[in-house]
């Protein structure tokens, strides 16, 4: 596809090292990201951490040179989000909050201090006046700051939540986060799962085809290793295989995955792929997951609402939504289930109370619970 403007030019960033072991597949042409990128200028803004490649629980020194719209202002703050290493792919936010006072130096410069935390993987940042009415986000797509070993190499958890939070916001980034993860980790099956999922839809048939030689070497060098995986490893193995159409080595995984997770995302997909399109028997299936112990959780709630919402089973929906209640936290699926309720005629006055409680909860929002791109009015 033929960008209607000039691809936005690359961020500055450490070069990482030559030494790598993968021959990373380039080729996938120019790209037509969904917003473009702000251009700099006089009245450009800039915020810079220091260190730029920080460790975690190390103390951040952040300087910031303010657009127009907040130069002058006596005191800024930096509001930021702070996803930890497993930190689930945003939905609802981006991750734990945290806030920065900005003193305001000679040169029209603002400067603070942050302390991470120990379990610090990745951070977005945005800049407001005290009062939240005036705004820098950086055009829209926030500041970045990973988390990086004592070498100076970006983590790989930080990596992984880089690409989590830029999948959909922004391509471009998020692709460098998924090539430089199977550049500094090309042992982890991780990265090359992500990459060739996130490469393919745009690659030519001829670059698809070098992708998918590439990540099945790599498949088979992993294949020689069947000891010492992670969940999420046994995860990305599997979901390898499963791309490249491997049916022995994904059977293998998924059974290993199934063992140590049974209610893990893959293990889930995997079993409600099994029925086809038969949707009764997906739904019972995820309806005997929730009876056994340890697996009323929210990936099995979820799909089981869904899976109730694609019968057009009010009854069945509701009861799933009565479920989910009790452990949901993210109001957008809170929403959800308050309609299954309310679609359903004897359980219609519970939703709509569920739903004048997030009402209520909407303008009483905390500064914690406000997007870093919303004012207190957005």
């Amino acid at each position: 596809i033929l960008p209607a403007a000039p691809p936005p030019p690359p961020r500055r960033r450490r070069m990482l090292p030559a030494a790598a072991a993968v021959a990373i597949i380039a080729g996938v042409g120019i790209l037509a990201t969904t917003m473009l990128a702000p251009e700099a200028g006089a009245g450009a803004s800039d915020l810079q951490f220091d260190p730029p490649n920080p460790v975690p629980g190390e103390t951040v020194r952040i300087t910031y040179r303010p657009n127009t719209e907040l130069a002058g202002e006596p005191e800024l703050r930096v509001r930021m989000r702070i996803r930890e290493a497993d930190s689930p792919p945003p939905r609802y936010t981006l991750g734990d909050y945290a806030e920065v006072s900005l003193a305001a130096v000679t040169g029209g410069e603002y400067e603070g201090e942050f302390r991470l935390p120990a379990d610090f993987s990745f951070a977005a940042a945005a800049v407001e006046s005290l009062d939240g009415q005036a705004q820098d986000d950086n055009g829209g797509w926030l500041w970045s700051l990973r988390a990086h070993t004592d070498v100076g190499v970006p983590r790989l958890s930080a990596l992984r939540q880089e690409y989590r939070v830029l999948e959909k916001r922004r391509w471009s980034d998020a692709h460098e986060a998924l090539r430089d993860m199977v550049h500094l980790y090309p042992n982890q099956p991780e990265g090359w799962s992500l990459l060739l999922a996130y490469e393919q839809p745009i690659q030519l048939p001829e670059e698809r085809a070098v992708s998918r030689a590439a990540a099945r070497e790599r498949l088979g060098d992993l294949e020689a290793d069947s000891v010492g995986h992670t969940v999420e490893s046994l995860a990305s193995m599997a979901r390898l295989a499963l791309q490249l159409g491997a049916e022995q080595p994904y059977d293998k995984w998924i059974a290993r995955l199934r063992t140590e997770r049974p209610d893990h995302p893959m293990v889930i997909s995997a079993g409600i792929a099994s029925f086809g399109e038969d949707k009764v028997g997906a739904e019972a299936y995820l309806d005997s997951l929730w009876t056994l112990e340890g697996l009323a959780a929210l990936e099995v709630y979820r799909n089981g609402l869904r899976a109730a919402g694609q019968l057009g089973d009010t009854a069945k929906a509701a009861t799933w939504a009565a479920r989910g209640l009790l452990i949901e936290e993210d109001v957008t699926w809170i929403e959800e289930a308050a309609l299954a309720l309310v679609a359903n005629r004897e359980t219609r006055a519970e939703g709509i109370t569920v739903i004048q409680e997030v009402l209520a909860g909407l303008a009483m929002q905390r500064d914690a619970d406000r997007p870093l791109h919303y004012s207190p009015e957005d």
